[in-house]
Order: structure tokens, then sequence, then C-alpha cells
């Protein structure tokens, strides 16, 4: 599916630039929120 596809990409390219935040339990979460 070109969709799901395009999904994990966007996902890539998010974690790769970022930390990812979406894909974290609430408590790493707010770890990673302290940290930066």
């Amino acid at each position: 599916d070109e969709r799901y596809a395009q999904g994990r990409g966007f996902i890539t390219k998010a974690v790769k630039g970022c930390p990812p935040f979406f894909l974290t339990t609430p408590e790493d979460k707010e770890q990673a929120q302290q940290i930066h």
C-alpha cells in the first residue's frame, strides 16, 4: 500500500529530525521534556 509506505517514510524522517515523542511512553515523554 503506497499510503502505508509514505506513512513509514514520514515516521522515519520525524525520528531522524527530532525525538520521537509520539512513539514514547508518557514517562519517557516527561523525561524528554525535562531534558530539552
